[in-house]
């Protein structure tokens, strides 16, 4: 069970990686990369793109991840 826990957050990890490559972030100079695994299997990634907003972006971010979350493990 381990040997399996560790694949699967291997891959997530690599998602994450991945995904991290398309981030902007001019004013933060933190590209994020973000992969979440539901129970159902589905696998949802995503980035951040800052603006000029930069305040907003640091909010919404954990905002969203936790949104998603509740919204796919229901």
């Amino acid at each position: 069970k381990d040997n399996v826990m560790d694949s699967i957050l291997q891959d997530l990890i690599k998602e994450a990686m991945k995904v991290q490559s398309h981030a902007h972030a001019p004013y933060s100079n933190h590209p994020l990369g973000h992969a979440l695994l539901t129970n159902d299997g589905t696998l949802h990634s995503g980035c951040n793109v800052e603006n000029a907003a930069y305040p907003l972006v640091n909010l919404l971010s954990p905002v969203l991840l936790l949104l998603t979350l509740q919204k796919f493990t229901e």
